[in-house]
């Protein structure tokens, strides 16, 4: 939750026989990208009462669901086959991706209230410990001219997540969560992206991410979101011109319901450079060799973030070069440390140059 792919979404495959109508000239490449805005798909969600479908080898259904409370979803708790609706896309990630799923995960229908509840619960925060640091880096955005005084960050978090997303993985739970039940071609194409997060994750590729620092954590998620990117835009690609258009008129018009009024930008920014810099360069990875390319970058990510910016260097090894911290001048306190990378000094610097 960034710019143009390597390579963007061309014709689809040709008109599906009777179709009269023509490809579209470029397919967007996220469709619950609404507007400009990506955001991170992997939430944590507490507790929320839900409405989810549920299906068996023959039929799919809707049913309440009581409140989940905060424990994860348990193996006895996990269905024993794909909804019928869902599993031509489990299928589909499955050969494109190389290899099977672990076990079907639950996909859960949220009505609006519902989903909003969802993604408000997924955004706060739970300790003081954690205000603390979110009010940490307000302070040096504010520093940095990046964010107004005053700003809500929590409040601005939920709103962005709750109107820039159509469906989430939550990998504590194991579940796909869908805003509305409406299984148009927007929903299906977001699901594809959803269910290779599933997949990543039950392949091992999705990391702890509070045992990261902050680089390895925003390498490694780039190279997460732009390989199910990827896999979303072949399915994309298979698409019938038809369904495309579709596809484009559904996106227009989740734009058109966007409200982002008083949601910083360096927020959009942050959350989004994910999709728009993870996309390119697993698209060069895929070019050079694959799948095996892109597991290899799942495992050993990218250890600066200018390697999204410039993905030559990771290919070619090239390594970050260690700098010394600058010293604390007398009488300051020193109260955060880390690397200050590419994606960093682009923010700041656009910011006054623009």
């Amino acid at each position: 939750p960034f710019g143009g792919p390597a390579s963007g979404l061309g014709p689809g495959p040709g008109p599906a026989p009777g179709d009269a109508e023509t490809s579209p000239a470029r397919v967007p490449t996220r469709d619950r990208v609404i507007g400009s805005v990506v955001v991170i798909a992997l939430l944590a969600i507490l507790a929320v009462t839900v409405t989810w479908r549920v299906g068996r080898a023959d039929e799919s259904m809707l049913v309440a669901a009581a409140d989940r409370s905060s424990t994860s979803t348990t193996a006895a708790d996990l269905p024993q086959t794909w909804p019928v609706e869902i599993r031509p896309l489990a299928e589909f990630v499955e050969r494109h991706r190389g290899g099977p799923f672990d076990h079907p995960v639950p996909v859960e229908y949220l009505e609006e209230d519902e989903y909003a509840a969802a993604v408000s619960a997924s955004s706060q925060l739970d300790s003081e410990e954690d205000r603390a640091d979110v009010e940490e880096w307000a302070a040096q955005m504010r520093s940095l001219g990046l964010l107004a005084p005053g700003v809500d960050v929590e409040a601005a978090m939920s709103q962005l997540y709750g109107e820039g997303t159509l469906a989430f993985y939550d990998e504590e739970d194991d579940v796909i969560e869908v805003r509305g039940s409406n299984f148009d071609v927007a929903h299906r194409v977001t699901i594809v992206h959803e269910l290779t997060h599933a997949w990543q994750d039950q392949n091992g590729f999705v990391p702890d991410f509070d045992t990261l620092d902050d680089t390895a954590a925003s390498t490694i998620r780039a190279v997460i979101e732009g390989d199910a990117t990827r896999i979303e835009n072949e399915y994309v690609d298979t698409l019938s011109s038809r369904e495309q258009n579709q596809y484009v008129e559904q996106s227009r018009e989740q734009a058109g319901e966007v409200d982002l009024s008083g949601v910083p930008g360096v927020l959009v920014t942050g959350l989004s450079s994910a999709y728009a810099l993870g996309e390119p360069f697993v698209s060069i990875l895929d070019g050079q060799g694959g799948n095996r390319e892109v597991d290899e970058a799942l495992t050993d990510p990218p250890p600066a973030d200018a390697d999204l910016l410039e993905p030559m260097r990771y290919l070619e090894g090239v390594q970050p070069v260690e700098v010394a911290e600058p010293s604390v001048p007398a009488g300051a306190e020193r109260v955060d440390g880390g690397d200050f990378g590419a994606l960093s000094w682009l923010m700041v610097l656009s910011e006054r140059i623009d």
